[in-house]
């Protein structure tokens, strides 16, 4: 509720909260920019991303309003317009960011300040609500992932965790190939075709949806 209590603050009363169209973030390129708008941050103003990753896609969005808006929303946003692309509201904005959090691996990104006159803090947090094991397929996702955006997260001194404990980027990938089950797959997230929103993955093995 508090993410949607800043959300309402930063944007006013009168605008759709909850069926925005998703920003993608097409390279490492975009989240330099995110990392720069943070100068501009007002005290209390969010700027942020979120990450899912599946089998068939990752996808790098900011949080609405181009990183200014609350992660929970754009969490649950990404999640149905890849899913059901169900329409939400108050009552059901919580539910598809619980779904996506059980469903996925995903990251909640963060290059914000305290205050006006603060250092710029730029976090990466990792987790899901699954029993310990991924797929191939998904740690293939993530290395896409990876490849494209680990050099800034060192560069620019991001603090990384997983599941709740601080390690390095590398560290996460270490410790997400530790965890690859050979005969995991995830389940189907809904009833119907995963629809590709983000970065194609595993192209040889995908039925997808564009």
């Amino acid at each position: 509720m508090s993410e949607y209590i800043n959300h309402s603050t930063f944007y006013g009363i009168g605008h759709d909260e909850y069926n925005f169209a998703i920003d993608i973030m097409n390279d490492s390129s975009d989240l330099l920019d995110l990392i720069k708008q943070s100068k501009d941050c007002e005290e209390g103003i969010e700027n942020g991303a979120v990450l899912l990753i599946t089998e068939k896609q990752y996808i790098m969005a900011y949080n609405r309003g181009m990183g200014r808006g609350p992660h929970d929303a754009t969490l649950a946003r990404v999640f149905a317009d890849i899913t059901d692309n169900k329409e939400l509201g108050f009552a059901t904005i919580m539910k598809y960011c619980h779904k996506a959090e059980a469903a996925v691996l995903h990251a909640r990104i963060y290059s914000e300040k305290e205050t006006k006159m603060s250092k710029i803090s730029n976090i990466i947090s990792f987790s899901f609500n699954r029993e310990r094991r991924i797929s191939q397929e998904e740690f293939n996702s993530f290395m896409e992932f990876y490849n494209e955006y680990a050099w800034v997260i060192k560069r620019e001194g991001f603090k990384v965790s997983l599941m709740g404990k601080t390690m390095t980027i590398d560290d996460v990938k270490f410790f997400l190939e530790s965890m690859i089950d050979k005969d995991f797959h995830m389940l189907p997230l809904f009833d119907g075709e995963e629809t590709i929103i983000g970065v194609e993955t595993n192209k040889t093995d995908n039925k997808i949806i564009r």
